[in-house]
């Protein structure tokens, strides 16, 4: 995750850097949407190796198929139904 920040110091973006699969963790969460399209939630690990979740998280969209569509950087976990 690269971040640019703004003249007083705020985050004003996000950029994913890395794998979906080799540098974040999986949370759980899924949405499915009306388009046949689904959205998982992961969030970026401390390093190489260790799970613990740290950072922003992200939703990534995926294609019935499984293919990556797009990706939406979220300040935090969200949970099923809520």
């Amino acid at each position: 995750m690269q971040q640019t920040l703004g003249l007083t110091g705020q985050v004003v973006q996000f950029t994913v850097v890395g794998h979906y699969l080799k540098n974040m963790t999986y949370t759980d969460i899924t949405q499915n949407l009306t388009n046949a399209q689904i959205i998982k939630q992961y969030k970026y690990s401390n390093q190489p190796g260790n799970s613990s979740p740290i950072g922003p998280s992200v939703n990534i969209v995926f294609n019935a198929l499984g293919q990556f569509l797009s990706v939406n950087v979220v300040d935090s976990i969200t949970t099923n139904g809520h």
